[in-house]
């Protein structure tokens, strides 16, 4: 999913123009310097668990969001939301560039703020943050198709009100040995696979890239 072009709110159509205006009148959304903040983010991080299942919640940890800022003094880039009624920081996005790529990396927001639309505030922020890059040939990447844990809709959301666009490819797939043997046995048994743990999630991701491979479709 990606976004090539500038972003004109007055393009939009007036419902979701409001939407957008919505988060921006609760929330102030600056580039900051994460290190002066870090303690904040890491309490948004784990808040932001909450809009995941139960079983994934552990994957945020101290050592996982050590990771994700590693290196972002390099090439990166983090967006704060900050609330106008109290000041407090409420959710953040990290970027990277390198060259004309843009990727967005993640968005982290307390659960809670969803209601006031954090996220329309944020995405609003980074669109116009780059607004001069986007004219001049550079391109937001929001990454591939999610096919291994839950959707959050995230996707959609973008190409909706802030006018991503799919950019597809193919997919090839190469298994070692005897990984391939077994996705064939089971393949014809995949909806069986209840998802309700991340080993089983991880195999019916497996399973959703074997059955776009089998029906030649192509992956944004």
């Amino acid at each position: 999913m990606i976004k090539d072009s500038p972003f004109n709110i007055d393009e939009i159509k007036s419902k979701r123009r409001y939407e957008i205006k919505k988060g921006d009148k609760n929330y102030n959304v600056i580039l900051i310097d994460y290190e002066k903040l870090y303690e904040e983010l890491f309490v948004i991080y784990k808040a932001s668990s909450m809009s995941f299942p139960e079983y994934r919640r552990s994957h945020f940890n101290r050592d996982n969001f050590n990771k994700s800022f590693e290196n972002m003094e390099d090439d990166g880039f983090v967006f704060g939301a900050f609330s106008n009624i109290d000041g407090s920081l409420k959710g953040y996005a990290q970027l990277r560039r390198r060259g004309r790529y843009i990727g967005f990396i993640s968005l982290r927001v307390d659960v809670a703020e969803e209601k006031n639309n954090i996220n329309f505030a944020i995405v609003h922020e980074v669109l116009n943050y780059f607004k001069d890059d986007l004219s001049n040939g550079s391109y937001i990447d929001d990454g591939a198709r999610v096919v291994i844990h839950t959707t959050t809709h995230f996707q959609d959301y973008l190409e909706k009100y802030f006018g991503f666009r799919k950019a597809y490819s193919k997919l090839h797939i190469k298994y070692r040995f005897p990984f391939g043997i077994m996705v064939r046995i089971f393949y014809p048994f995949r909806k069986l696979v209840k998802k309700n743990n991340r080993l089983l999630n991880l195999i019916d991701g497996v399973f959703i890239q074997e059955e776009i491979v089998r029906h030649d479709h192509y992956l944004y």
